[in-house]
């Protein structure tokens, strides 16, 4: 009852082209979608000279992602990139390991399951106040996931708690107390790019939601998805 449906006056129109788009698009925008996480993941290590190897292969599995993803960049980008995003942090045990919903697993895995409950319920708000259906996605699939459009879309911001993460983790914080949740969900209001804009990343979600839509429906070919400004010193 609380989501907002009712507000979309293209309702249908665009449930019809998210239900029926080709599968070249979709490959399209998933190998966009993956290409951007991976580019996104190097801007994520920190800035040391001992991540500067991962960050330049990470710069050319970018370049190396082919339509759909078929060579599986996504999966190697990340076997090489968890190893190292937290290397500087004293009080993680390492090398880490990434372990999504284990509530058992070493932290920062707990830091990083909040902050990215809180994107991926932000995208989902965002996908369907545009028209749209948060579990038709374009490469997640489950039968009991409400929300795969969400993860998919949500890839390429998962670097951006990385960072927040890691900032928190390099100021020995790696329980979730009251203070780790607002700073995680600082990240809402993180200022992000896009070719054409620059603001809060809650609010460019929407306009990243809409530039989906755009490619939906036809009137535009390229994903227009936020990417993290420079280290800012959070």
């Amino acid at each position: 009852m609380y989501l907002p449906i009712s507000s979309n006056t293209h309702l249908l129109a665009r449930l019809d082209a998210q239900i029926n788009v080709s599968k070249p698009t979709k490959k399209r925008l998933w190998a966009s979608i993956v290409g951007a996480k991976v580019v996104a993941q190097g801007r994520a290590l920190p800035p040391r000279p001992e991540a500067d190897a991962c960050r330049k292969r990470l710069h050319q599995m970018a370049k190396d992602v082919r339509s759909g993803d078929t060579t599986n960049i996504e999966a190697q980008a990340a076997a090489a990139y968890w190893p190292v995003v937290f290397s500087c942090c004293s009080g993680i045990q390492q090398p880490f390991r990434r372990r999504a919903g284990d509530r058992s697993a070493a932290p920062p895995n707990n830091l990083l399951d909040y902050g990215y409950s809180a994107l991926r319920a932000a995208l989902a708000r965002a996908i369907v106040g545009a028209g749209l259906l948060p579990a038709l996605g374009i490469q997640h699939r489950g039968r009991s996931n409400p929300f795969c459009l969400a993860d998919d879309l949500m890839e390429p911001l998962r670097p951006l708690v990385d960072r927040r993460v890691r900032w928190l983790a390099e100021r020995h914080t790696l329980e979730l107390d009251q203070a780790a949740k607002a700073e995680l969900l600082g990240v809402l209001t993180e200022e992000v790019g896009t070719e054409n804009a620059r603001g809060p990343l809650l609010v460019s979600v929407s306009r990243y939601v809409a530039s989906f839509v755009r490619v939906l429906v036809g009137e535009e070919v390229r994903l227009e998805i936020p990417s993290s400004m420079p280290e800012t010193g959070l």
